[in-house]
């Protein structure tokens, strides 16, 4: 599947590894596009619970107001995310 979302950039082999890439996704459209992806083609993992939650800061981070209710929202969603995902990072 062709998305056109972001940059993807090679990873150096070691050893006998598989080839692997980088995806990098950094602007507010590609981000929103990728909700949109993963909406159509759900994640089956607990990272989809990581994703509910990176889903709401992006409708946060994008949307045109900054007021102090958004802010509050991104700390609060940034803080979430970090617990949602401290296991994967052991």
């Amino acid at each position: 599947m062709q998305t056109s979302i972001g940059s993807l950039y090679p990873q150096k082999v070691y050893g006998a590894t598989r080839p692997r890439g980088h995806w990098e996704i950094q602007s507010k459209p590609d981000c929103v596009a990728l909700t949109r992806v993963l909406d159509l083609y759900p994640l089956r993992t607990r990272k989809q619970d990581a994703y509910m939650v990176w889903k709401r800061a992006v409708f946060y981070w994008t949307r045109d107001e900054d007021s102090g209710e958004r802010h509050e929202a991104l700390s609060y969603l940034r803080t979430r995310l970090l617990e949602v995902t401290a296991g994967d990072r052991n």
